[in-house]
């Protein structure tokens, strides 16, 4: 046994004997025999060249990656010039990945969130920053850099050939770069041995390896980026300034379709979406320019228009919606040195308006009495609902790296709206194919594996309620049960990552919903659901001068401002119709001025035989309308009402001087008068609180009213109703009863 111990130990022994001869003597065996005979300043003609490739390259090889979002090479990465459907922003001569975007999935209908940002550093290298590797995608910059620095280094030296007839140098092996990406800098390793022989003297030397400094700040530019990638993933600030500028460009008699509006008087309205398009890109996007970010160098605050004291107080309340949006504070963090830039690139976005119409239009507002649709010419529903997507490329600076050089970053975001709401709330996992056959998100073996527990309450009383709907929605609602009689339901929804809605609705109470992503497994949820009930009140109006007359119609509007873009709307219903008088004379007017309207072609045969229908049958019946009762619930409330006077009348024809020149203006004939109304906006909205609203059962509209003109001077000196209903909110509170 201890003779072969001492073979055992013998045989090791020469071995790392042999490996140690290996060693010292491996220039001879391989057949550079290296005696180091070259002086310092000899040999540093050599490091000086691959110092330079390597400091070069380097640079270089950032300066790509900065330009392309971390990427170095991006031509992996899907590149369309439709860019709604890429993963890249085309910005010549390099195409700028998208951070966060949208693209087309088997899994949602509407899309599948997707990242093309790659991690700044290797998983589990040292890293100055941590790194959110849920939101990554890709070979690190790290890695990137360590796997195309040799190959920019080797291309660069060429063989050394400006050394040919003075030096001859010899490789044993391949380069191979070690980066270490600090807080003030990059620095690269290169691992690279050589041998270099000096022709004339015969004397050599090896050198092993080199190493390289960029200055530049990586960890503070590439966290800045993600800030506020982060930012738009979580708040949607590009989303959301989009559409605050889409309201205040869109208006009926704007270029652009309003999101919402009504109009009681005038011809109606129609967009072609191409031309919208246009506008979209010249007049709205380009306002993505003018972000600004506080944490950041060079920030300004927007300047208020220099006319900012005589606008209305609705445009002061859009203008300053519009400078909150410009302004993006993704985080506490602070980036004195570092300046941020947002541009949209011109490039064609993708604009759906009502699903997919080219020619849009108003519609006939449906409400409770068809004199409505006879309120001057025609009352006209303007709703459009917007899809949008479009690119912003974000760039970020650092003007002291590289010695003053200065190094930009460039990344890209995309914006995209789904029926006027930003889409990463609205998002789903809908119906998807396996196999060629449609799968049932609401089968029990699709739905997620965890416990969803409901309870709805009376939000007066506490008391539970039973029968209350629920539902989930993710792009579609489904339906998943009812509350028992102790107001509880446990279930289990199906898959959603993004953009799902708990839906809740109950026989008289008010609706609404909770926005919840369903996609954890093995936990429980809890919704404890308070909903207001519905309180029956009856609506009367009066003028602030007294009674209405026989004359006097009312044309109201009363509408709750939703809390969240879940709540019901409340009061169901439009325009409400209140009047003193027996309509049936005002019907026969009415039926006059319609046939004059298609005998002058201002209405098209249609609308006139549709509306003469209207009319025909409120002949039958028309009593007085004195009030109308609706269900109410908590929250701020819009008033918009007219006040028509229906008697007929007319301006009798007058004969003025002008300049010696005697001119007749026209007897004009009326057979109506808009003569006043109320208006409270959401800004002036009227309280209605519960503590009153579970104690009252009628309340009172105030109308204002202009004295009806009854010569032509008077009528030249009558106010738009609009501009004579301004300021006068104190005048016009509703009051209960």
């Amino acid at each position: 046994m201890k003779r072969g111990q001492i073979t055992l130990f013998v045989i090791l022994g020469v071995a790392l004997l042999i490996l140690v001869l290996l060693f010292i003597f491996r220039d001879n065996i391989f057949g550079d025999r290296v005696d180091n005979t070259l002086d310092e300043e000899t040999i540093a003609v050599v490091e000086q060249i691959v110092l330079s490739c390597t400091d070069d390259g380097l640079e270089r090889l950032l300066r790509k990656a900065g330009a392309n979002g971390g990427h170095i090479d991006t031509s992996h990465l899907h590149s369309y010039p439709v860019v709604w459907d890429s993963d890249t922003v085309p910005l010549y001569p390099q195409n700028v990945p998208y951070w966060s975007h949208v693209r087309p999935c088997s899994e949602n209908l509407l899309g599948c969130e997707a990242s093309s940002q790659p991690p700044l550093c290797g998983e589990g290298r040292a890293c100055p920053i941590t790194q959110d590797h849920s939101v990554t995608n890709g070979e690190s910059l790290q890695e990137q850099l360590e796997r195309f620095l040799p190959e920019t280094i080797v291309e660069c030296v060429d063989g050394f050939r400006q050394l040919e007839g003075r030096f001859t140098v010899k490789q044993r092996k391949d380069p191979e770069a070690v980066i270490a990406i600090n807080e003030e800098s990059v620095v690269a390793t290169i691992d690279w041995p050589l041998v270099l022989t000096e022709t004339e003297t015969g004397g050599n030397a090896r050198i092993e390896d080199f190493t390289s400094r960029a200055d530049v700040a990586l960890p503070k530019i590439y966290g800045f980026a993600n800030d506020l990638a982060n930012a738009e993933r979580e708040t949607a600030f590009l989303e959301r300034l989009a559409l605050h500028l889409l309201a205040v460009y869109g208006h009926i008699d704007g270029e652009i379709p309003p999101m919402r509006d009504v109009e009681l008087f005038g011809k109606k309205r129609y967009w072609v979406r191409s031309h919208i398009e246009q506008l979209l890109r010249e007049e709205i996007l380009i306002w993505m320019s003018f972000i600004q970010v506080p944490n950041a160098l060079e920030s300004y605050m927007p300047i208020w228009p220099s006319n900012a004291a005589s606008l209305s107080q609705d445009e002061q309340f859009l203008y300053a919606g519009i400078f909150q949006y410009l302004t993006i504070k993704p985080n506490n963090n602070t980036y004195p040195d570092l300046g941020v830039d947002f541009f949209y690139p011109d490039t064609r976005p993708y604009l759906s308006i009502n699903g997919g119409q080219e020619v849009l239009g108003p519609r006939s507002a449906e409400t409770s009495n068809p004199f409505s649709k006879l309120i001057g010419v025609f009352m006209n529903d303007y709703r459009f609902r917007y899809d949008i997507a479009f690119p912003v490329i974000v760039t970020i600076q650092d003007y002291g790296a590289f010695d003053g050089k200065g190094y930009k970053w460039n990344f890209g975001l995309e914006a995209n709206i789904n029926r006027n709401k930003p889409l990463n709330r609205n998002m789903t996992a809908m119906r998807f194919a396996l196999g060629g056959e449609q799968v049932d998100p609401l089968a029990p073996q699709q739905r997620v594996k965890n416990t969803i527990r409901i309870i709805a309450r009376d939000a007066e009383t506490g008391r539970p309620i039973p029968g209350v709907r629920i539902s989930y929605a993710c792009g579609q609602d489904f339906f998943v049960g009812e509350t028992d009689n102790d107001g509880r339901l446990t279930t289990r929804f199906p898959y959603c990552r993004y953009g799902g809605t708990v839906l809740y609705s109950g026989t008289d109470y008010m609706g609404g919903g909770v926005e919840f992503d369903n996609y954890r497994e093995n936990i429980i949820e809890e919704f404890d659901l308070r909903l207001w009930p519905l309180q029956e009140v009856e609506l009367f109006v009066k003028k602030t001068s007294g009674e209405l007359g026989d004359n006097d119609l009312v044309m109201l509007g009363f509408q709750r401002v939703p809390q969240t873009p879940y709540d019901q709307e409340i009061p169901l219903g439009g325009y409400y119709t209140l009047s003193m008088a027996d309509q049936t004379r005002q019907a026969e007017a009415q039926k006059l001025e319609l046939e004059e309207l298609a005998r002058q072609g201002v209405i098209s045969q249609e609308d006139y035989e549709d509306m003469l229908a209207d009319i025909n049958r409120t002949l039958e019946i028309a009593p007085a309308q004195p009030s109308v009762k609706v269900k109410l619930a908590p929250g701020n409330y819009t008033i918009d009402a007219y006040l028509i006077n229906t008697e007929p009348f007319t301006i009798p024809a007058e004969t003025r001087d002008a300049g010696g020149t005697d001119f007749i203006l026209p007897a004009q004939n009326f057979s109506m008068w808009m003569s006043g109304g109320a208006k409270m906006n959401r800004s002036e909205a009227f309280p209605v609180n519960a503590e009153i609203l579970y104690g009252r059962d009628t309340l009172t509209f105030k109308v204002l009213e202009q004295t009806i003109p009854r010569s032509w001077t008077q009528l030249e000196t009558v106010q738009p109703v609009d501009e004579f209903l301004k300021g006068k909110r104190s005048q016009i509170l509703p009051v209960w009863g």
